[in-house]
């Protein structure tokens, strides 16, 4: 979820790369998931060997879902509370044309799903996504992604994260170390999970959005690299976010803590490589959040210090200030400047990869007014090369504070066992845990969420963790990485 340079002084980037404010901005309010409403869909950048257009995937699931609001008065419509059984059924095509110098992928995924108690809260989702990258004169990498689609809830609950799919991407500990500190991308697996249009991933969207939401953005950048060592990048973002209501009389839009939200963002990077292992980033963003309670203006600029250790671990950590100029609020806010900080860890061994994140940010970036919003995730991934069996497992929490009315609290964990069948075919066991709590203004909310899920899997490639791009995993070791 970062894109701070550590680029080696024998490698250059083969991809451009937002700068590190815009990206974890983005990462924290962008538009939708990174993989769209069901398990098995293949990101953006899934490389299958072939161009053209293909069938990438095919899956049916079954499960139960239990949704309560323990805690409050009454119960507020706009989530079909009590326990279900699920099933649905999803599948993704698309075109896809990788070359040396350029890549263009696009995906569209349906996805249906069904509750037999809540039959009226049943849901077809969908998600397109298109990926372009181009290298001009060796020098200059650009790279242009859009994505957007319809989703519920119950296709978040096991919607894989950024992290997850990172540390599940194919490569070394070094290109993955590249790729998050550098924006230095091996394959287009990392460039998609990294590179492109972040998604929505906050464990608040329950508290935030209700059931059902409408996403967008949009996301564009241009690197000039001027040696091996520096380089200089600008990038700009856009996202959409409302919420909307479902088939019940009162929908998800009348209990949403924010039915609509735009995001605009244009941002500055300059990167230095102090060594083969350490490097120094600068960035500078100013961006505008439109949403119902206001409407801000928000600058901010932010140094960071990324670093490789020993051939398997990488870590980074940085911060700086950002200033909150309101156009118009009806919630509390006021222009004020507060501390934003971030930092991240990670490692890649033969069988296994782990990452985690931890970020402060300006509570206005979600359209809430003053405040800050602390947010922190992890992703682990096991598969020994050879065996049929894939263990993965993720956690994301984000506090936001305002004033006593602005408090509000949200995790979720996830676990996925994912078995290959055939070459072409897998059987997946997840179970996810979503808790929203807290108040904002006059609202109060106590959401929980229990969620297991079996999916059976059809894939045009050899099947892996859906959490996971097509081939993903460590790989046998890269020249220059023993492991």
């Amino acid at each position: 979820m970062r894109w701070w340079f550590l680029t080696s002084a024998m490698e250059r980037p083969s991809r451009p790369r937002c700068s590190a404010a815009v990206a974890v901005m983005a990462a924290l309010l962008g538009a939708a998931p990174a993989a769209a409403q069901q398990a098995a869909q293949p990101e953006a950048g899934i490389e299958t060997g072939r161009d053209g257009w293909q069938l990438f995937s095919a899956s049916a699931y079954s499960g139960y879902i239990h949704m309560a609001e323990p805690g409050t008065l009454a119960n507020v419509p706009g989530l079909p509370l009590g326990s279900d059984d699920q099933y649905g059924a999803a599948l993704t095509v698309g075109w896809e044309r990788f070359r040396k110098r350029s890549s263009f992928s696009l995906t569209y995924t349906p996805s249906y799903y069904g509750l037999v108690r809540n039959s009226g809260w049943d849901s077809l989702n969908h998600w397109l996504s298109l990926r372009a990258t181009k290298t001009f004169a060796s020098r200059w990498d650009a790279a242009f992604s859009v994505s957007g689609g319809v989703q519920s809830l119950s296709g978040f609950l096991f919607a894989p994260t950024a992290l997850a799919n990172a540390v599940a991407a194919p490569g070394s500990a070094a290109s993955l170390a590249n790729a998050v500190l550098a924006g230095s991308y091996s394959n287009e697996q990392l460039a998609a999970a990294l590179g492109g249009a972040p998604g929505l991933e906050s464990p608040l969207t329950a508290e935030l959005y209700s059931e059902r939401t409408l996403n967008g953005s949009l996301s564009a950048s241009l690197t000039y690299r001027s040696s091996p060592r520096f380089s200089v990048s600008f990038s700009g973002l856009g996202s959409r976010t409302q919420a909307l209501n479902s088939r019940e009389p009162a929908g998800a839009a009348s209990v949403a803590l924010v039915p609509q939200m735009t995001m605009g963002s244009f941002g500055v990077s300059l990167s230095y490589a102090m060594s083969r292992q350490t490097n120094f980033t600068v960035d500078a963003t100013e961006s505008r959040t439109q949403a119902s309670y206001m409407d801000a203006y928000l600058t901010q600029a932010t140094a960071s210090l990324g670093r490789r250790v020993g051939m398997h671990w990488f870590m980074q950590g940085g911060g700086g200030a950002a200033g909150i100029r309101p156009v118009r609020t009806t919630a509390e806010s006021y222009a004020n400047t507060q501390p934003v900080a971030h930092a991240s860890i990670g490692y890649r061994l033969y069988s296994q990869s782990f990452m985690a994140t931890v970020d402060r940010l300006p509570a206005s970036s979600y359209g809430l007014g003053t405040g800050y919003t602390l947010s922190s995730g992890g992703a682990w991934q096991w598969q020994h090369p050879g065996s049929s069996w894939d263990l993965s497992a993720s956690f994301r929490e984000q506090i936001i504070r305002g004033s006593l009315l602005q408090n509000l609290n949200g995790y979720m964990l996830g676990a996925t066992l994912f078995k290959t069948l055939s070459r072409r075919t897998g059987f997946q066991l997840s179970y996810s845990y979503m808790d929203n709590t807290g108040t904002y203004i006059a609202g109060a909310r106590n959401i929980k969420v229990h969620a297991l899920q079996a999916s059976v899997v059809w894939r045009a490639v050899r099947p892996v963790n859906p959490k996971r791009k097509s081939g993903s995993g460590p790989t046998a070791p890269e020249p220059g990485d023993p492991r």
